[in-house]
């Protein structure tokens, strides 16, 4: 995103239209995302839910008309949240998750699949996950209820 893209936007809705979190999620409107971005009415509200439900599919920005990368200005707006320390919980989650155990889901259940089928089990450790993570200076902590740091 080099030039204002979101400046290109004639809110046609094509984007929301075919967003299939949308489907799901009726308040979840891509369109309103870039509206509020060319207007510059970034905010807290926006920055702690909306950009965190985003499932990053593309198909706002293949379907655009006007080839505005929605899905890049969600990236973007998800990255200023996170400057200011305005995480989901369910992310603060998935990460924590990846720390203790190497990816977001237990493999507990993968592992009996491969043994069956003669494959190594995977490692459940998370101490690579762990060192990339540390190089990354991801300090990010779960917990339950908690407020965004």
């Amino acid at each position: 995103m080099t030039r204002r893209d979101e400046k290109i936007c004639f809110a046609c809705g094509t984007c929301t239209a075919g967003c299939p979190v949308r489907d799901v999620e009726p308040s979840f409107d891509p369109r309103r995302i870039v509206r509020r971005v060319a207007l510059d009415l970034v905010d807290d509200d926006l920055l702690k839910t909306e950009v965190w439900l985003c499932a990053d599919c593309h198909t706002c920005s293949e379907r655009c008309p006007q080839k505005v990368p929605v899905n890049e200005i969600v990236m973007a707006l998800r990255n200023l949240a996170v400057r200011r320390g305005l995480v989901h919980p369910s992310y603060r989650a998935q990460v924590e998750t990846i720390r203790k155990a190497g990816r977001v889901y237990e493999v507990e259940d993968w592992n009996k699949k491969r043994e069956k089928s003669g494959l190594p089990t995977l490692r459940d450790d998370g101490s690579a996950a762990r060192q990339v993570l540390e190089s990354l200076g991801v300090t990010l902590e779960a917990g339950e209820g908690e407020e965004p740091k």
